[in-house]
């Protein structure tokens, strides 16, 4: 009878060995182990994604003189309240996207020092801004009676420019709601609208609802429905 002697020190480098044998033929990668402590090496649990925030606000206005009301949809998303994207939509009963404009939340933020606000106070400024932007304060109906504030006079410069982007935007196959890049503005601003045409949208617009928003910065914007054309033009833009 032949006996096989085994050392007590050879013992564990035998089971060290048969262990991964066996791992090998189940086709399972040995655990790595620290070779000064040996000890499984487990990788850090991943950071915690920023919390994502979301605000939104939608309320109906009749804008396009049919009686039928749309809807104007305001959501801001993004991880800090000061970064917030917002986008504003104009929705058709139907849900066809008759206007939209995007813009940071920083830029409520340019003429203030944002930088002296706790974050509770951009919070409350930040929310106050997107709530107030389908506050009866951003619509006018001349239907209706009452006095036309200035900032829903219309400027016929304005429109001007909005006909000249309407014939650019044909012109290039762009759709209304694809925002535009710096240099399209340019070649806008060198285009001659039909004064004729000018005069001609300028008195139906100033029979129809009107919407306004502030965007942040100097950017307040009055927009109002062409029946004839079928689209929303801007009427002011203002500081």
């Amino acid at each position: 009878m032949t006996r096989t002697a085994v050392s007590h020190a050879a013992a564990p480098l035998v089971a060290v060995l048969a262990a991964a044998a066996a791992s090998a033929a189940c086709g399972t990668e040995p655990e790595a182990r620290d070779p000064v402590t040996d000890t499984a090496v487990v990788a850090p649990p991943p950071a915690p994604s920023p919390a994502v925030i979301s605000i939104q606000h939608e309320r109906d206005f009749e804008l396009t003189g049919d009686t039928t009301s749309e809807s104007v949809r305001v959501v801001g998303t993004g991880n800090s309240y000061d970064s917030l994207d917002v986008r504003l939509e104009i929705r058709a009963r139907d849900g066809t996207i008759l206007y939209v404009d995007r813009w940071s939340s920083l830029l409520y933020f340019v003429y203030e020092p944002r930088a002296q606000f706790s974050d509770a106070e951009v919070l409350r400024r930040v929310r106050a801004h997107l709530q107030r932007l389908v506050h009866d304060s951003s619509y006018f109906d001349p239907r209706t009676g009452g006095q036309r504030r200035p900032i829903f006079q219309i400027d016929r410069d304005q429109v001007a420019y909005s006909v000249a982007e309407r014939d650019w935007r044909d012109a290039h196959e762009v759709a209304d709601t694809t925002e535009l890049a710096p240099e399209a503005h340019n070649e806008i601003h060198a285009r001659n609208a039909s004064a004729e045409r000018v005069a001609g949208l300028v008195s139906e617009l100033n029979a129809m609802p009107v919407f306004t928003y502030y965007a942040g910065g100097e950017a307040n914007y009055t927009i109002a429905w062409s029946p004839s054309e079928r689209r929303f033009f801007t009427i002011r833009a203002c500081c």
